[in-house]
């Protein structure tokens, strides 16, 4: 009689056990499988803001608009150009 009680009480507590490690595996299963679904969404939120900055980029970056920038900067033409001379100390050697 002795002896059936401690099995019963270790497959109590093994099952226990194995439920309580069952559970566990489960939650951490949908909570990577909540964690990837968030992951996705911020991505294909992300993808479609490059999408639209690029899409912004192509239209600022129109030559057309460059030269309203330059102009309205006020920028001359510069024909000459004066260098300025350095010594050898400053030059790079292998």
């Amino acid at each position: 009689m002795r002896k059936i009680k401690i099995y019963l009480t270790i497959i109590s507590v093994l099952t226990i056990s194995f439920l309580g490690l069952y559970f566990y595996q489960i939650q951490e299963l949908v909570r990577g499988s909540y964690l990837l679904s968030n992951t996705q969404k911020d991505f294909l939120k992300i993808e479609t803001e490059n999408l639209s900055f690029s899409q912004q980029n192509v239209e600022n970056s129109s030559l057309a608009k460059i030269e309203e920038e330059v102009l309205a900067l006020n920028f001359i033409k510069n024909d000459r150009i004066k260098y300025i001379p350095l010594s050898n100390d400053y030059l790079v050697r292998k």
